[in-house]
């Protein structure tokens, strides 16, 4: 078609070009088209088509959002208009939406965005509105709908209107609205003021709704305090000028640090305006210059009390210190001493401290306490108020001061109620009180209990005492009333009246044979020590005791005094004993006597035998005691030891057996010994450092008869296990020959010796019958304990198993060996190599017979710690490998490997582990059953036949293909690949060109010995095309397992000559050219023939 045409519509022209598609964008009605004819056609007359209309796409592409006229005041609506439209902008009639259109606002400036998805109610506290466009929300007939926002902040900002689904989105243009007229006044909060310190105070204006306005006039304004126990002073009025919304105020004061300080604007003049409120406002004191503690309440003595000190300026109000100041109190007026915590720190930016659990123990009134800083800020020293300390509850009891008293004569005592910290304090009810003695020896009389009634706080006792002593003291006690304590008086001196009788001082010991003294006194009937009139003697006799007394017996109490010592007393027997005192001249006295006491032996002297030996046969111990004694025949305990010797007749035997020293601490020497040689006449002596030494009465040792085991041993060989015995015959004469028997014990808790014989003989001999020790071979028992020697059986050999010797003891005729029942590995040698590789451990049995049957475990050892971590295999010795000695067993490690490859190139370590499962137990420890050893891994890889399964066809290759994998399997992945080659060598030469590679994955394809696999191998025919070739094929084609030889991995097949047959038609000595001519697309396709060679038929 050629030509234009132009287009008439109700919105202009356009222009459409033939061969092209005529597109309006514009949605309207009354098109017309008109072709209009140029060149040939020029002066044909227009033809104009028929009017059409042309509708909006239904599909929604975007929104207009077209705000009404504004600005507007506050709280009034802008309309905002919302138009659905196409992709060319056009409205979109009744359109309908299909998801949520979701709205959204930004405010200028600083860009806060607020989401409308909260349904139609206020959306905000300020912004009010629709909500989100709900799906199934129908425009009008223009594609519109419109929306009214009413705004309460004076602001400017826009709407986005956005469906995320569809997308479609569209943002509206600015909106404003201004302020309402000036309404409120304002006071911005001012920080925290510092009393007496100017500051400044800001005010603002605002309409109704809290936005900043101007006011239209000059206002005067005026603070004043609403909260507040200080005075507002300094400037307190200001002027907000026309056409402004605020002013500051300053040099504004406040004399009281204190919290919620609340302020009032007034407006005095101009625009009307509310009063405006101030937050509440902390005003912080200024610098501190001074300590204070706040009064303190009246207290108890001994209870902990807090005190509280502050900083305060000079104002006095409370002040921040800028440091941490440490604080110390002391009792500034007052007595007693400030005890408990007494320090405390008022810490940086804070006022005060309170100081938990001071004491005052001390009762009294006017306490003053003064607080001063140690370090920190300098601030000066504050004192407390005067207050009273009482006395606590009462707790304890005292007396007051008792001087010396006499005995029987009454004399004055006051006990006083106290706290805990000696305050004198009445009692809370009627309370009884009782005085007693508290030290000392005699009776207290007279007024001993009385009662302190409700109030008081003392009480008087008048008192006697009847024993003349120093050391005496009271004790009262509370038996009803306040619970109080006990107390205890002074101790003072009671003097005594005349003496009526004798009393021995304590003597406490004696040494027998040596001088002791004894005092004796004269004393009144309370046992008071008091003075003679006259020279009064004192006679000494025992009272109770054995022995007898010698020595000075008597002595003499002078006239005025009260006591007299007798020195020079003896007494010959080691007990206890008691004295008597009898006055024989002078005052007439009662008798005294004295208390018992112990009368020791004298120093250690002799020695002597207090048990005599007696006649005994040869081997039956010999009881003998000795004793240690004083010079006068006490016994007498002894540090060091006693030894015992054997005195003996011209050809008796000298020695002895047994403990021969012991100690004779005890006074007596006990000794249990053996003479081993028969004698008449022996004799024993004993002897002790520093002692004169005894000897006993002779007696006689008779010879006896008795045979005893003293060893079994077994000498293990290759081929016999040797009993041996080694016994002993006592006696002065030989034996008759005797009967041996041996076997094996098992059970060491019944009666038999031994529990299964296993033989015996006799011996006859006479050299293994006389008295002395023998040793006697009992021959090879190793047929014997074959089958019937099990582990932890004991070899018993029995002496005179006839008894046909009457021996001084048959419980010493059995004797015992427990042989070693031991395996030992001694070495392993690795055999890798050849068809069956195996490992040789040579291990030794180390038993008296047979070993039962058990295993070696071969295994691989991963982490270096000589065990087996990963098992292997398990061998069987049998038969003559059980036998006792050395052996060495082989175990193929062939399938082992099979199962469990490892890399080729891999240095592995073995272990071989004898018994691992003990299947019988044991001697020794088991680590003696491990051995390992460590072995490169020989691996080799041969390819051994490469043949046809049948005829190749269009270079299409069946192969069989027999490789051998030998001395051990391998973990590794390999490849065996196929070329294409001119030559039959054995190997790949530069010119062969690679054709396929296969993967070797499975297990079962990398074990040990030969493997056959077939393959389909196709040469295409772009390798090598026309020649003559042959197929060779490589195995490990990248070299992955490490062998011993990679030249036996190549082989080539038979020779191959290509088919002559082709496609007819399409070889010939001509190029052939063939042209396909297709509608779709115009392809064009060309086949060309190859020329032909000469050896080539049509």
């Amino acid at each position: 078609m050629n030509g234009t045409a132009s287009l008439l519509s109700v919105d202009g022209v356009a222009t459409w070009t033939a061969g092209e598609d005529l597109r309006i964008n514009t949605a309207a009605t009354g098109y017309k088209l008109r072709a209009t004819g140029s060149g040939a056609f020029a002066t044909s007359d227009n033809v104009d088509s028929n009017a059409f209309n042309i509708a909006a796409i239904t599909t929604l592409s975007g929104f207009t959002v077209a705000p009404s006229a504004n600005p507007v005041i506050v709280n009034n609506p802008i309309t905002l208009t919302i138009t659905a439209r196409d992709v060319y902008d056009n409205p979109i009639p009744n359109y309908v939406t299909s998801q949520v259109v979701n709205l959204t606002s930004t405010t200028a400036g600083d860009g806060t965005t607020i989401d409308w998805d909260n349904g139609p109610a206020s959306l905000t506290d300020h912004l009010d509105g629709t909500a989100d466009l709900a799906v199934g929300t129908t425009f009008d007939a223009d594609g519109e709908i419109a929306l009214d926002i009413t705004n309460r902040r004076a602001e400017s900002l826009t709407v986005t209107a956005d469906d995320a689904v569809t997308p479609a989105t569209g943002t509206s243009a600015a909106m404003e609205w201004d302020p309402w007229f000036p309404l409120l006044l304002h006071i911005m909060p001012p920080g925290t003021p510092i009393a007496g310190v100017p500051f400044n105070v800001d005010i603002y204006v605002t309409d109704q709704f809290e936005n900043l306005a101007n006011v239209t006039q000059d206002c005067d304004i005026r603070l004043r305090l609403s909260a507040g126990t200080g005075v507002l002073g300094g400037t307190i009025d200001g002027t907000i000028t026309t056409g402004t919304s605020s002013t500051t105020i300053s040099g504004v004061t406040y004399n009281v640090a204190e919290s919620n300080v609340v302020l009032v604007i007034d407006r005095l003049s101009g625009d009307f305006l509310v009063a405006g409120t101030s937050d509440p406002i902390t005003v912080a004191g200024a610098a501190p210059v001074a300590l204070e503690i706040p009064a303190i309440a009246n207290q108890t003595a001994g209870t902990p009390f807090n005190v509280t000190v502050r900083a305060l300026d000079g104002l006095g109000n409370e002040s921040d210190v800028t440091a941490d100041t440490d604080i110390s109190l002391q009792l500034f007026l007052g007595s007693g001493v400030l005890a408990g915590t007494t320090t405390g720190t008022i810490t940086a930016g804070t006022s005060s401290v309170t100081i938990n659990g001071v004491e005052l123990n001390t009762s009294q009134t006017g306490a003053v306490i003064r607080a001063g800083r140690t370090s920190g800020d300098v601030l000066a020293d504050g004192d407390s108020n005067a207050f009273l300390v009482s006395p606590g509850a009462p707790s304890r009891l005292t007396l007051d001061l008792i001087g010396n008293q006499a005995a029987n004569v009454a004399f004055i005592v006051t006990a006083q109620v106290i706290d805990d910290y000696d305050n004198i304090v009445g009692v809370t009810t009627d309370t009884d009180l009782t005085v007693s003695r508290a030290t000392g020896t005699g009776t207290l009389d007279g007024t001993v209990s009385r009662t302190i009634p409700t109030g008081d706080s003392s009480i008087v006792f008048s008192v006697t005492y009847d024993t003349a002593e120093a050391g005496v003291s009271l004790q009262v006690d509370r038996t009803s009333g306040n619970v109080l304590a006990s107390g205890t008086s002074n101790v003072f001196t009671v003097n005594a009246s005349p003496p009526v009788r004798l009393e021995f001082e304590p003597v406490g010991s004696a040494t027998a044979g040596s001088a002791f003294s004894v005092t004796v006194l004269a004393v009144d009937l309370a046992g008071n020590e008091g003075s003679v009139a006259s020279d009064t003697t004192v006679e000494i006799t025992i009272n109770s005791g054995n022995g007898s007394l010698s020595g000075t017996t008597t002595g003499v109490i002078t006239a005025g005094d009260g006591r007299v010592t007798i020195s020079g007393l003896y007494y010959n027997y080691a007990e206890t004993i008691s004295l008597k005192a009898t006055s024989i001249a002078g005052d007439t006295l009662a008798e005294g006597t004295s208390d018992q006491f112990s009368v020791s032996a004298g120093p250690a002297e002799y020695l002597r035998f207090a048990q005599q030996p007696t006649t005994s046969d040869i081997g039956t111990p010999i009881h003998v005691t000795v004793e240690v004694t004083d010079s006068i025949g006490n016994r007498k305990s002894f540090l060091n030891d006693v030894t015992l010797s054997l005195v003996s007749p011209s050809g008796c035997g000298t020695e002895i057996e047994g403990i021969t020293t012991v100690s004779g601490f005890s006074g007596l020497a006990s000794f249990s010994v053996i003479i081993p040689e028969p004698c008449d006449g022996y004799r024993f002596a004993a002897s002790a450092p520093g002692l004169t030494g005894a000897t006993s009465n002779p007696f006689t040792v008779i010879a006896g008869t008795d045979l005893s085991g003293n060893s079994v041993s077994l000498l293990i060989g290759a081929a016999e296990t040797t009993l041996s015995l080694s016994y002993a015959v006592s006696g002065l004469l030989s034996v008759e020959p005797f009967m041996i028997s041996w076997g094996l014990e098992r059970d060491t808790t019944n009666a038999d010796p031994i529990d299964e014989i296993l033989g015996s003989a006799v011996a006859s001999d006479t050299a293994y019958l006389t008295p002395g020790n023998h040793t006697i071979m009992l021959g090879d028992i190793r047929p014997q304990l074959n089958g019937r020697f099990q582990y932890g059986d004991r070899v018993a050999v029995l002496i005179d198993s006839d008894n046909s010797i009457t021996e001084t003891s048959e419980s010493n005729n059995i004797d015992t060996t427990t042989p070693t029942v031991n395996l030992v590995n001694e070495l392993l040698k690795l055999r890798p190599r050849g068809d069956d590789p195996t490992a040789e451990v040579t291990y030794v049995v180390n038993s008296p017979a047979n070993v039962p049957s058990f295993t070696i475990r071969i295994g691989l050892d991963s982490d270096g710690d000589g065990g087996i971590d990963t098992a292997l295999v398990d061998g069987t010795p049998e038969g003559t490998d059980l036998t006792p000695g050395v052996h060495a067993v082989s175990v193929s490690l062939l399938s082992a490997f099979d199962s469990t490859p490892v890399a080729s190139n891999e240095t592995i370590s073995l272990v071989a582990q004898l018994n691992p499962e003990q299947e019988w137990p044991e001697s020794t420890p088991l680590d003696d059953n491990l051995q390992s050893a460590t072995m490169n891994y020989p691996v080799d890889l041969t390819l051994s036949r490469l043949e046809h399964t049948r005829a190749p066809k269009e270079r299409i290759f069946n192969v069989r293909m027999v490789y051998e994998l030998s001395d051990m399997p391998v973990s590794e992945n390999f490849a065996i690949a196929f070329y294409a080659s001119t030559d039959n060598n054995d190997s790949i030469s530069d010119g062969d060109i690679r054709i396929e590679q296969h993967p070797i994955t499975r297990a079962a394809d990398k074990t040990h010995g030969p493997h056959e696999k077939e393959f389909r191998v196709s040469v295409p025919v772009t390798v090598l095309p026309g020649a003559d070739f042959v197929l060779k094929a490589r195995l490990d084609e990248t070299d992955v397992v490490d062998e011993v030889d990679e030249t036996n991995n190549v082989m080539a097949m038979p020779r191959y000559t290509p088919s002559t047959r082709r496609l007819c038609g399409l070889i010939g000595s001509a190029p052939l050219a063939l042209t396909v001519l297709g509608l779709a697309g115009m392809r064009l396709i060309t086949v060309t023939r190859p020329r032909r060679s000469t050896s080539q038929a049509d």
